[in-house]
Order: C-alpha cells, then structure tokens, then sequence
C-alpha cells in the first residue's frame, strides 16, 4: 500500500510538473511561472484601440487613455505646453457641461478623473464605481472630444502651477531628477527642457487651443479598460461616444536622435540643504536593442533593484554607512536614453560617496566578476516583482496599452519575461564592458553652499550654480 501511495505521488508530481508551462528556454533552471489574464481587444474604425479585462471581484470601474502627445512635442520655445494643455482639458470644461459641472457629477458619485504627462504620452485616467461607468465615460469623451478651455479656469490653473513651481527647489533629489537630463542632453533638448516661470507667463489659453487641435486625435488614442462590466455593452457605449469623431491631424512626430556626446562635465548646484543628492552617469541606449535584458539584469545587480545587497548598496550603504539611500536606473528610451546613480549621503560623505559609486561602476565595467548565482536571484526576483507590480487588473491591462502605444511587439509581457529567463552569464558580462563607461560619467551634486571651496579643489572643472 505504502508503495502504491509513492507510485502515486510521483505519478501527480510529474503531470503537475509536466502540465506547468517553463518561462525559460531549454537548459535555464526554472524560474517563477505566472499566466496574466487575457484582454478583449478592439479596434475601432476611428483607429482607436481598446484593450478590455473584466474584473467581477468588486463593483468598479477605471479607464486609462493614452492621448498622442508628450513633452516632446512641446514647442522650443514652450515647454511644458503639452502637460498644461491635458490639465486645461481636464479643468476647464466641454462644450455640453461647464467647469463646475463636470466636478459636481464626479463628486456626486465618488469619481476621479486625472491626468499624467510623459515625455511620449499623456493619459487620463478615471475611476468610478460599476454603477457610473456610463457617466464616467461620457465625460472622459467630453473631455477629448469637445474641450472648452475656460478662460477662468485657466488662469486658475496657471495660478496652481505657478505655486508649484515656486516650491520645486525644496527637494534636492526633484532638482536632480529635473536638472541632471539637462547635463546629458542640454538645456534646450525636448528630452531634458522643462517649464519655468518665465515660461508660463507667456504661455495663453489659445496656446492650449491650438496645441490640441494639432496634436489630439481618436486615431493614435488607446484606451485600457478593466472592472466590473460587460464588453460587449462597454465596446457599444465608447461607439456611440466616439462615432462621429474622425482623424483630424497628422501623424505624431518625434524629434531627431540624440547626438551621443561623451566629455564628462561636472556640476554643483547649491542651496541652504543639510544633505547632499549625488548622480553619475551618461547616456544610455535605445529600448528597441536586443541587449536591453542582459542590461536591465545588469542594472539590477549594480542597484537597480534599491536593494542594500545589490553592489551599490551593500558597499555604500550597508557596510560603508556612507548613504541613506543609493541605487541605479538603466532608462531605455524611444532615443538614447539615460544611465544613472544616484545617491542620498551626509554633506561630509559627498566626495567619498562619488569616489565609491565611481569604483563600483568601474569594477563592474573592467571585472564584471557576476556569478551563476548573482544572476539567478536577479533573474528571480525581477520576475517575481512583476506579478506584485500588475497584480491589479487594471495596472497589467494598462501597461499592455502602454506597450502598443510605445510600438513593442504583440504579447511583450510574456516576450519580456521569457527574455529576461534566458539571458546568459556571459552576456551579463559583456554587456558591463560594452554599455558602461566609467571614464565617460557626468557628474551632478546637489548640496549645501558650504561645499562649494572643497568641492571645486576636488574638482577644478565644475561648474557652480546657485538654486533660488
């Protein structure tokens, strides 16, 4: 009998083992299996595409649409046009319902309508409850279709902004992350500008007008859809919202590539601060090449993962003490995009902080020295990281709009997952020598104005700036 049960057991080990499908290629150990759920998607004969996941657990619904326009597409001499426009859109009514409508209906029923700019794309994004779906999209169409760009709302926006802008050198980690593309890319790159107070002034509601009539069409517009409906009546509703909205506009365009330019340049940008945010880095690469998983691997291991084992933050923070925080970005991007660490430290550590990011970076360029066993935990733990990161319906059914949007292939999430589970040790390592340039760092401190004399008897060729 004893027998009988073991036979058993290994038979069911088997199936289970057998029936359970390997992420990885032939010869790779195995590494954590997750199946997503699969989305409706429709094409509608505006061009808009729908990506659609049913989710019965709870009585809500959230809608994200990415809208054809980004920071890049920002006028030379308007930055930060793209991002007022979305918010005036969102502020300043439609052509059926005035400003205070369209907050009074969302307040009434416990509903969010927001928006979010990036450098590629915008998106708005509404939540609601399975009973005010209808609702939350007619005003969501409203919204795209028939903006009112209401003069007094408006200037209220602009007022907000200004009041931001006022507080945006409070932070010293914002400054960097605002400043240190500038030093790679230059002041006036569409991937580095940013929107100042001077700027703002000049820019009017029939800015706002003009920019959406030559950039917003159904045609380039993806819609992602999860919660508690019914397709078919939800791909009925949008047709009917959107059935006499046609392309009106050309194409999206992009600026040209980015000029790779690798003089190292240094600089300190100092205020009242009691600690100091320092970045290295330089440029990075292009999302669309083959090495981008040997590289995000790559990065994981350097600190890409925040981690106080990875190589930064085991010697920098957790045997060293010499930072609060450190950690590494590999950021792929439509052109080249960026390489950076960064580090939180002690006004004292600054010099030290920097010496030690750039001995790490170098030792990882010159003598990667990364193990079988480095490899696999970073294997594991990035795509185990992704199902805690799309455990939600809604965020995995958005970023599979996201992908479409961006131009990867078709089924990229499972693409993704089986690249990363066959990426070679070898190719770990030679991708340290290829894409890591530690003679080629640019350097950024953020810090307090006492460092000044030091730091430039460190540093005979950096560049200070006083932040107001």
């Amino acid at each position: 009998m004893k027998k009988s049960y073991q036979k058993l057991a290994l038979l069911i080990s088997f199936l289970m083992i057998s029936l359970v499908p390997s992420p990885v290629m032939a010869g790779e150990r195995l590494l954590p299996y997750y199946s997503p759920p699969r989305p409706t998607i429709v094409d509608l004969e505006n061009g808009m595409r729908l990506y659609l996941l049913e989710d019965h657990e709870l009585p809500t619904f959230a809608i994200g649409l990415f809208l054809p326009v980004g920071s890049v597409q920002d006028p030379e001499n308007k930055p930060g046009l793209a991002s007022i426009t979305v918010q005036a859109m969102r502020l300043g009514g439609t052509e059926k319902y005035t400003p205070d409508e369209i907050n009074e209906r969302l307040e009434e029923v416990n509903a969010k309508i927001e928006f979010e700019m990036t450098h590629e794309y915008g998106t708005l994004v509404g939540r609601s409850l399975t009973e005010d779906i209808s609702l939350l999209l007619e005003l969501i169409f409203e919204i795209v279709k028939t903006p009112r760009f209401d003069k007094k709302e408006f200037d209220t926006l602009k007022k907000r902004i200004q009041a931001s802008l006022d507080h945006e050198n409070e932070d010293p980690l914002n400054i960097a992350y605002r400043e240190f593309p500038k030093l790679i890319y230059g002041e006036e790159s569409p991937w580095a500008r940013t929107l100042t107070k001077k700027v703002l002034k000049k820019i009017s509601v029939d800015d706002c007008l003009r920019f959406y009539r030559d950039h917003i069409t159904p045609d380039k517009m993806v819609l992602a859809i999860s919660g508690d409906f019914k397709t078919k009546k939800i791909v009925g509703l949008i047709k009917n919202l959107t059935q006499n909205w046609s392309p009106t506009v050309k194409p999206q365009e992009f600026p040209p590539d980015v000029e790779k330019e690798w003089s190292p340049k240094s600089v300190f940008l100092t205020k009242d601060f009691t600690q100091s945010t320092v970045v290295l880095g330089h440029l990075g690469v292009k999302r669309t090449i083959p090495d981008k998983y040997a590289l995000t691997l790559l990065n994981f291991i350097l600190g890409g993962s925040g981690s106080i084992t990875s190589r930064l933050g085991l010697d920098i923070r957790t045997q060293s003490g010499l930072a609060y925080a450190v950690w590494s970005q590999m950021i792929f991007g439509k052109t080249y995009g960026l390489f950076q660490a960064v580090a939180m430290t002690q006004t004292n550590n600054t010099t030290r902080v920097d010496e030690k990011m750039r001995e790490i970076i170098g030792s990882l360029h010159e003598k990667p020295n990364i193990t079988h066993q480095q490899l696999d935990q970073a294997k594991r733990a990035l795509l185990r990281s992704l199902i805690f990161q799309y455990e939600s319906r809604f965020n995995y059914v958005q970023a599979l709009a996201r992908f479409y949007f961006l131009g990867y292939p078709p089924d990229y999430f499972n693409i993704y997952r089986q690249e990363i589970a066959k990426v070679r040790l070898e190719e770990v390592n030679r991708v340290a020598k290829t894409y890591l340039h530690p003679d080629s760092l640019h350097l950024m401190i953020v810090g307090s104005r006492d460092l000044a004399t030091s730091l430039k008897e460190r540093y005979p060729h950096l560049h200070i700036r006083k932040i107001r």
